[in-house]
């Protein structure tokens, strides 16, 4: 009895801790997996999430997923941390159909941290430059004012840039205002567009900035193809620069610095815009055609190879990249070097609009207000076009009418020979008054009113020409040679430098030439043989006969002039020639 009594007593202790259980399994036997074919649910996931059992799954569909091999399936309950890893990583061994490399990127671990610098130091950095630039300059003009010119207006104008340079300047400045618009709303247009006005306005406004974004950089790089080869030779610096640098171009005292067709400070923007110019349209195209271009790898391979194996802040530089990550890292410089330009053109326009008098005028109405004194204007006939243009109509008629008299007499007073296809070395006017001109195009011209007899024979530039016996022609060239052009045109001599001067004797029988390679010779026109002058070596760059022939006079690039008796054939005597700067 007793026995009995103490049984029913464990048994009714025991039941609430297994009810638990036969509850936690009778809510598994009704969880419907019927959708699935018996795969894994959302139910069960809480349910594990609960620390509750979760029954094995059952069915065809369940079954297969586990015997899958070989490819991605369904693992049900179970976890495969190194294949996510794999994955996360680029590591894992994946097969595509199509799509190349790029499709086999399932997660792109980069992204992430992309997307972070973009919101973060690329938006917040960047924004603070373009109003802190703005801040300054509008500092700037309260402090200093606008810069006036520095002489009185006269009225009178020239012209600063022709019409092409202007288009040029203006294709490249318009395209780059309005892919900096498009690319600021790229980049703000969700923080400040979507929450104040409406997404659906925001998304709008960033498919037409796409569009144009994506167009108008064509015209951009065309243009600065163009203002390249347009203003690059008047962009090299000077000496001139250091002086406008110096003054901080006029900033600084009370004159305004010299300047030739660019100062210091527009160079500086011509360069700028070359350069950042230039790196924002190669990353640009880039970013056009997507993985086709990739530059990122290549460059830090380049620079590997030349021993840079970090860089500050950024640290060391990554030896594999990802196809999504080149996009990237094309579109985080691309705008970085963007918002520099961005920052440098404010500064410009600024210059241009209100900062300085007069700046827009040389392009924005293609005139230039007259410089002052002590500058250089060209003046000709379309100076007196413009001038005519402004008198009263009879005032116009009698200014052409008097343009149309003076032009004939003014023309009579000299004839232009064209032909030469390079600059002209040297000129010789023989004793029948026959003109002969040596030049850079290996040519010598001979001219009979305006066509010329050309003598070829020189294998590079004809730099020295003079007249020897009976009205003939010598010449010497780059090609180290002296030729005679008598009846039968003949190479006389051959020296081992170029050839800088010829001097004829007064009878015309001797040419004296003068060569870099240190020799002065006396070439026969005639019969006889080169005597070479004794000279201790350096140029020669000039050589000269005395009226009488007595003595011949060289010039050398040591500052020497030498004299050479020629009736006793002494040594030179040395003189010493001061050059005054």
């Amino acid at each position: 009895m007793l026995r009995a009594f103490l049984v029913l007593v464990l048994c009714l202790g025991l039941m609430p801790l297994a009810a638990p259980d036969a509850a936690a399994q009778e809510a598994q036997d009704t969880i419907d997996r019927s959708a699935t074919g018996g795969a894994q649910t959302l139910d069960d996931i809480l349910a594990r999430q609960r620390g509750e059992e979760v029954a094995p799954k059952t069915g065809d569909a369940a079954s297969n997923a586990r015997d899958l091999s070989g490819q991605l399936g369904t693992l049900g309950g179970a976890s495969d941390p190194d294949l996510w890893r794999a994955l996360r990583y680029g590591s894992a061994d994946i097969t595509v159909s199509a799509g190349g490399d790029v499709a086999t990127v399932l997660v792109q671990d980069g992204g992430m941290g992309w997307l972070e610098f973009r919101k973060g130091p690329l938006a917040t950095y960047g924004g603070y430059l373009l109003l802190g630039t703005i801040a300054l300059l509008l500092v700037f003009f309260v402090l200093r004012g606008k810069v006036k010119l520095d002489y009185e207006k006269t009225g009178r104008t020239v012209t600063r840039f022709k019409s092409f340079e202007r288009a040029a300047h203006w294709l490249l400045a318009g395209s780059f205002i309005l892919l900096g618009i498009t690319g600021l709303l790229t980049l703000f247009g969700r923080t400040f567009i979507a929450p104040y006005i409406s997404k659906e306005f925001n998304a709008t406004l960033l498919m037409g900035s796409k569009y144009i974004h994506n167009n108008v950089a064509w015209a951009f790089m065309v243009a600065l193809v163009a203002v390249f080869f347009l203003w690059v030779w008047h962009n090299i610096p000077n000496r001139t620069d250091i002086k406008w640098f110096a003054q901080a171009g006029g900033i600084v005292g009370s004159k305004h610095p010299p300047a030739k067709k660019f100062n210091g400070g527009q160079k500086i923007i011509f360069w700028s815009v070359i350069l950042l110019g230039g790196s924002i349209s190669l990353s640009g195209v880039s970013l056009l055609f997507p993985f086709e271009f990739p530059m990122f790898m290549k460059t830090f391979d380049l620079m590997r190879s030349v021993g840079i194996d970090a860089l500050p802040i950024y640290g060391p530089l990554p030896t594999a990249m990802a196809p999504h990550e080149e996009m990237q890292y094309a579109a985080a410089w691309h705008a970085i070097v963007a918002f520099v330009l961005m920052a440098i053109i404010i500064a410009h326009i600024y210059i241009g609009s209100v900062g300085m008098e007069g700046a827009y005028d040389a392009m924005g109405r293609a005139r230039w207000t007259r410089p002052g004194p002590g500058s250089t204007i060209r003046c000709g006939w379309r100076n007196w076009r413009r001038k005519a243009k402004r008198l009263p109509k009879m005032r116009r008629l009698l200014s052409s009418l008097f343009l149309c008299l003076a032009l004939p007499v003014w023309a009579q007073d000299f004839t232009t020979y064209k032909g030469h296809g390079g600059p002209v070395m040297g000129l010789v006017v023989t004793e029948d008054g026959t003109l002969a001109s040596a030049s850079f195009d290996n040519s010598v011209g001979v001219w009979h009113g305006a066509m010329p007899e050309w003598l070829e024979g020189h294998d590079a530039a004809v730099t020295a020409i003079a007249e020897g016996l009976d009205g003939t022609l010598v010449t010497g060239g780059d090609d180290f040679a002296v030729w005679h052009w008598g009846e039968t045109p003949r190479k006389i001599g051959q020296h081992k430098g170029k050839v800088t001067s010829l001097a004829p004797s007064p009878d015309g029988t001797v040419i004296a030439a003068g060569s870099w390679d240190g020799d002065i010779v006396l070439w026969p026109v005639g019969a006889g043989e080169a005597v070479t002058l004794p000279y201790p070596g350096a140029g020669v760059n000039a050589v000269a006969y005395s009226a009488d022939g007595a003595f011949l006079y060289a010039a050398t690039s040591k500052g020497d002039v030498l004299r050479y008796d020629m009736t006793t054939g002494d040594v030179p005597r040395r003189w010493c020639v001061t050059v005054l700067a």
